[in-house]
C-alpha cells in the first residue's frame, strides 16, 4: 500500500469551478458539467437502459479512474435508483491519487441541487484520507468502493498480479469503465499501459468504456489490450471522444504478458467458479462466468462482535440471519467487556498485517458512528508511546500520511495531557474518532432489525445434511435445524471443534479490571493505552484491562493479574501518591475472557476449505513452493469461518463483515486483493503443503 498519498490542491476560478494545482485542469464545466458527465459516461456506456435490463438481485460493476468531486458516482447512483429492479446491486470502484479534502468536495458538490440529498449522504461519509480501499454501502445495494492510492497499484489491487498461467482465471470483473482521469497530456502516469493491462484483466464480454479524450494513444492502447475503439461525437464544442467494448475472446500476446507479469503469483483465494454455463449473460455477479447463488437465509454460530457485525451487514443487504449462542445472551464471552475500545496498532512498516489494521481502523471509523452518544462515548484513544524506538516509529507513521487525515496524530506530552485530561509524561498517536461501546447496548441496537433473530442458550453441534447443507443440533434440547449458508463466529472455543483442529488458533485469556474512580482520575476525558488500557470513567467506575495468558483457557480470577494491571495503570500515569486500588470484592468485578489468536495476528475470515481436497490439488506445492497451481481452493460448500480476532474485534470485525458478506453474496470484496489472501481460512493448510505438514483430516 503507496502511504504517501497526497490530498488534492485545489484552486477555485470566478465562476467557482475547482481547478487542480497538480494537474492545472478543472474538475468539471460550472456550466455544463453534470450535462457533460451524463452524456459522455451515462449515455455512451447505456447505462439506463443496461440498469433496467438487470434481473432481481443481479450485480452491477462500474469503475472509474479518477474520482474528483464524485459527480459520476452521484449521478450513477442517481440513475440506479430511476430505472435498476429495487433489489439489483450496484458496485461502483473509483480510483483517486489525489482525494479531495471534505471541505473542498463539499463546497464542489454544493454546485448540485438536483443532487443534493445524495451529495449530503456522500459528504456524510466520505472516508479519511489513509491510503488504501474505503468501503461504503448506502441502502444495502449502493457500493462505494474508493482507492485512494495512483492509478497503476490501485487497479493491480483489484487482481491477482498478471502471469502466463492466470490471465483467463476467472476475477471479479468490471461491467462498464469511465475513463475520467485529467489529460494524458497533463496526467501521463495514469495512461500507462499498466493501466489496460488491469482493465483486460477485469473485463468481461459485456464490458464498455467511455472516456472524454479522444487521443490517439488512448485508443491504441485500448486496441491493443483487447477493446473494439470507436470515435463518437463528444460533448458541446469537444469534437469526438472515445466509445469501447471489451472483445472476450481476444488474448493477449506473450510479449504483452511478459512486460506485466510476476514469476509467481497466487490465485487460490479467489471465488470458485461453479457456473455450468460460463458465458451466460444472466450472472448475477461480477465474477466471471460465475452465477452467484441467490441467498436469502444464513446461519452464524457465536453471538459475540464478530457474529453481530455479520449478521449487521447481511441485514442490510436484506438476508435474513438467525444468530446461535451457548449463552442466554449475546457479547457474553470475549466480546462481553463492560466498555470495549475501537484500536489497532498503526505502523510505519510495509506488509499484510500493517495494510490490515489500517484498512480496518479506516472503517471503523465510519461504521461506529451510528452507535455514538446511546451506545458509547466518541471520546478518542490516545495510544502513548512505550519508549524511543516506538516514538520513532510513530513519527514515521505521521509523516507518510497527509495532515489532518481525519484517523491519526501524533500529539506531544503536553497536547496528550490536554486531550486526556490528566498529566501525562509520554505523547503519542491521537485516534478522534475511537472511544468506547457498550457491548450489550451494541448487540440491543444491531437485533432490532427484523432480518435478525437471536438464539442463546443453546449448545450447537454441526454436522453436514444428508443432501446438501448444514443440520444443527443440541443434544441436550429438542432442537435440530438444516441451513444452507452457516458461519462459525465463536472465538478460541472453536479449538474445541474436531471439524476445525486443523485451524492454528491460540487461545489467550485475559483479565479485565473494574476499579473506583480517584480524585487523580475523575478529570479523565479519553481512553489511554499503553502496555494496557484504562476507560474514562462510566458511573464511577474505570475499566482496566486487560492481562495476557498465552496458551490458557482458564477462567479463573487470578489476584496476581489484578495487581498487574492495577500497577500498570497506576505507573503509566503516575499515580503515586492517589494510587487506584483493587476492589475488595474482585470476583464482582473482575472478568476473564478466552481471545483467540492466529500466528501471524491476522484474522482467519472466508470460505471454509475442504482440507483433503486442497491437499491432493496443491501437492506440487510441497516439492516446489513456486509451482504455478490455477486452482482456487477447494471449498466446502455453504460453510464459512469467521474468527481470530483477538484483542482487535472491534476494530476489525466490522470491515471482515463486509467482506465476508460480500464472499457469500457473489460481490467483489471490498479489500485490495492481498489481504483477501492474507486472512483467507486456506492460508494455513497451504503453508503446511509447503512446510510438508498437510493436514489429514477435513
Amino acid at each position: 500500500m503507496n502511504k504517501r498519498i497526497q490530498p488534492a490542491s485545489v484552486n477555485w476560478d470566478k465562476n467557482g469551478t475547482p481547478i487542480s494545482q497538480q494537474f492545472d485542469d478543472p474538475y468539471f464545466s460550472k456550466e455544463e458539467g453534470l450535462a457533460e458527465s451524463t452524456y459522455v459516461f451515462l449515455e455512451t456506456n447505456n447505462l439506463a437502459e443496461r440498469f433496467a435490463a438487470l434481473e432481481e438481485d443481479q450485480h452491477f460493476v462500474i469503475a472509474e479512474t479518477g474520482f474528483g468531486t464524485g459527480l459520476n458516482f452521484l449521478l450513477t447512483w442517481q440513475c440506479f435508483l430511476e430505472h435498476a429492479p429495487k433489489s439489483a446491486r450496484l458496485r461502483y470502484i473509483s480510483v483517486e491519487g489525489y482525494p479531495l479534502r471534505p471541505e473542498d468536495l463539499s463546497k464542489s458538490l454544493g454546485q448540485w441541487p438536483q443532487l443534493a440529498d445524495l451529495a449530503d449522504r456522500l459528504k456524510d461519509q466520505y472516508p479519511v484520507l489513509t491510503p488504501g480501499h474505503h468501503w461504503r454501502l448506502f441502502d444495502g445495494r449502493i457500493g462505494l468502493q474508493l482507492i485512494f492510492d495512483q492509478m497503476v497499484p490501485a487497479l493491480q489491487s483489484l487482481h491477482p498480479k498478471i502471469t502466463h498461467h492466470n490471465f483467463e482465471q476467472p476475477v471479479p470483473s468490471v461491467d462498464a469503465w469511465f475513463l475520467d482521469g485529467f489529460a494524458p497530456a497533463k496526467n501521463p502516469d495514469m495512461w500507462q499501459d499498466s493501466v489496460y493491462a488491469s482493465m483486460a484483466r477485469l473485463s468481461n464480454k459485456n464490458t464498455t468504456a467511455a472516456s472524454f479524450t479522444a487521443a490517439g494513444s488512448v485508443r491504441r492502447s485500448l486496441q491493443s489490450w483487447g477493446f473494439e475503439v470507436e470515435k463518437v461525437a463528444g460533448f458541446g464544442r469537444k469534437r469526438e471522444m472515445i466509445r469501447a467494448r471489451f472483445n472476450a475472446d481476444w488474448r493477449p500476446e506473450k510479449a504483452q504478458i511478459r512486460a506485466h507479469a510476476d514469476k509467481s503469483t497466487q490465485g487460490w483465494h479467489l471465488p470458485s467458479d461453479n457456473s455450468e454455463d460460463k458465458n451466460s449473460p444472466k450472472n448475477k455477479t461480477s465474477i466471471k462466468g460465475e452465477n452467484a447463488p441467490e441467498v436469502k437465509q444464513v446461519s452464524i454460530l457465536g453471538a459475540g462482535i464478530a457474529g453481530l457485525c455479520l449478521a449487521r451487514s447481511l441485514a442490510e443487504r436484506g438476508i435474513a440471519v438467525t444468530l446461535y449462542d451457548k449463552n442466554e445472551q449475546p457479547m457474553c464471552a470475549a466480546s462481553g467487556n463492560t466498555q470495549a475500545a475501537i484500536f489497532g496498532r498503526l505502523s510505519p512498516d510495509q506488509g499484510d498485517l500493517e495494510d490490515f489494521v489500517m484498512h480496518c481502523l479506516a472503517y471503523s471509523a465510519d461504521f461506529y458512528k451510528p452507535f455514538w452518544g446511546h451506545v458509547g462515548d466518541n471520546c478518542g484513544l490516545l495510544q502513548l508511546t512505550r519508549n524511543d524506538k516506538e516514538t520513532q516509529k510513530m513519527q514515521q507513521l505521521i509523516a507518510q500520511l497527509p495532515s489532518n487525515n481525519g484517523l491519526v496524530e501524533y500529539l506531544n506530552s503536553a497536547q496528550s495531557t490536554e486531550r486526556a485530561g490528566l498529566p501525562l509524561k509520554e505523547g503519542g498517536l491521537w485516534f478522534a474518532q475511537s472511544g468506547w461501546l457498550s457491548p450489550p447496548k451494541l448487540a440491543q441496537e444491531i437485533l432490532k432489525d427484523p432480518f435478525i433473530e437471536f438464539r442463546g442458550g443453546l449448545n450447537i453441534a454441526v454436522t453436514k445434511n444428508n443432501n446438501e447443507g448444514w443440520r444443527l443440533s443440541d443434544k441436550d434440547k429438542d432442537f435440530q435445524e438444516r441451513c444452507d449458508y452457516l458461519v462459525v463466529c465463536v472465538g478460541a472455543e472453536v479449538i474445541n471443534n474436531k471439524d476445525f483442529d486443523w485451524l492454528p488458533i491460540k487461545p489467550v485469556a485475559g483479565q479485565v479490571e473494574l476499579v473506583g474512580e480517584t480524585e487523580s482520575t475523575q478529570s479523565l476525558c479519553s481512553i489511554i493505552s499503553q502496555s494496557t488500557s484504562i476507560f474514562p470513567a462510566k458511573e464511577g467506575i474505570h475499566c482496566l484491562g486487560g492481562s495476557y495468558r498465552l496458551g490458557e483457557t482458564s477462567l479463573d480470577i487470578r489476584v496476581k493479574d489484578s495487581d498487574l494491571n492495577i500497577n500498570k495503570i497506576n505507573g503509566m500515569l503516575n499515580l503515586s501518591n492517589d494510587s487506584l486500588k483493587d476492589n475488595p470484592d474482585r470476583k464482582n468485578l473482575s472478568k476473564v475472557g478466552i481471545r483467540a489468536t492466529t500466528p501471524d495476528y491476522l484474522p482467519i475470515c472466508g470460505v471454509a476449505p475442504d482440507i483433503a481436497q486442497l491437499n491432493k490439488d496443491f501437492e506440487a506445492l510441497s516439492r516446489d513452493a513456486k509451482t504455478p497451481i490455477n486452482k482456487v481452493a477447494p471449498a466446502q460448500k455453504g460453510l464459512f469461518l469467521n474468527t481470530g480476532y483477538g484483542s482487535r474485534g472491534y476494530a476489525y470485525a466490522p470491515l471482515c463483515a463486509e467482506h465476508l458478506s460480500a464472499i457469500i453474496c457473489g460481490e467483489g470484496s471490498p479489500l485490495p486483493n492481498h489481504l483477501q489472501r492474507a486472512i483467507h481460512p486456506a492460508r494455513f493448510p497451504i503453508r503446511n503443503i509447503i512446510r510438508g505438514k498437510s493436514e489429514t483430516n477435513s
